[in-house]
């Protein structure tokens, strides 16, 4: 797969993710390669631009998921929900 094809399926797995997971439309303002071989996809909550927001994607890894990282708090995914 080309390096276009990675970022640009990365950044769909982490809009689709961010859906999913939290209930949040969320706005990519940037995705790149980090030296760790992995791609961070940054960008913002729509309701919320303040909330900057990181989602790390292993394209290696199927485009697993592998971490959030974000300025305030977000709403528990709902993965965690329905554990409870």
């Amino acid at each position: 797969m080309k390096e276009q094809e990675i970022l640009d399926t990365s950044e769909q797995v982490a809009i689709k993710y961010m859906k999913r997971e939290y209930g949040l439309d969320f706005v990519v303002k940037s995705v790149e390669f980090t030296p760790m071989g992995v791609v961070d996809v940054d960008g913002y909550d729509k309701a919320d631009k303040e909330n900057e927001i990181t989602v790390t994607i292993n394209q290696g890894d199927n485009y697993d998921v592998s971490g959030v990282g974000y300025m305030k708090d977000l709403p528990n995914p709902k993965t965690l929900k329905e554990a409870d």
